[in-house]
């Protein structure tokens, strides 16, 4: 089922080069996000932010390499729409940033569900990633982020 998801998005991207480079874009700029958090995050919300992300990042990069999923268009057989190195597809590590910036937003911003649902969703689009890898991370980064804010002092 995922697949026939994954194949459809991107049958429906390479009919459209304008949109087809807008996701790899934003693709490609998602690593400068946290950078620029840094800059809008102050204090112990920054704290906060950079331990949910850093840690939720660890614990991807654990799951990545252990269950070692190949990428939505390795297994269909798809030209990349980005280069991307052939490393594991499960958990994605781009969602692990857009969801720990997105759990320090404002829920009321668009911001929030940019990073939310419209950045994750390109990563389907571009076939890098299966719907569950995005789920994946959002339960890991939702996970760490409660236990940072909620339960644990800092």
């Amino acid at each position: 089922m995922e697949q026939l998801v994954v194949e459809a998005l991107y049958n429906l991207l390479i009919q459209n080069k304008l949109l087809a480079d807008f996701f790899a874009l934003i693709y490609y700029s998602s690593y400068f996000i946290p950078i620029i958090c840094l800059y809008f995050f102050r204090d112990e919300k920054l704290k906060k932010f950079l331990l949910v992300l850093m840690i939720s990042a660890l614990i991807g990069v654990g799951l990545k390499f252990s269950v070692n999923r190949a990428r939505p268009y390795v297994e269909l057989n798809l030209i990349p729409l980005v280069e991307k190195e052939n490393d594991p597809s499960f958990p994605s590590l781009h969602s692990v940033i857009y969801f720990s910036v997105a759990l320090f937003l404002d829920r009321k911003s668009l911001l929030f569900y940019i990073f939310l649902i419209a950045l994750p969703l390109t990563l389907i689009f571009l076939a890098v990633h299966y719907p569950s890898d995005i789920l994946a991370s959002l339960v890991i980064v939702s996970s760490i982020y409660y236990l940072i804010t909620k339960k644990i002092k800092l």
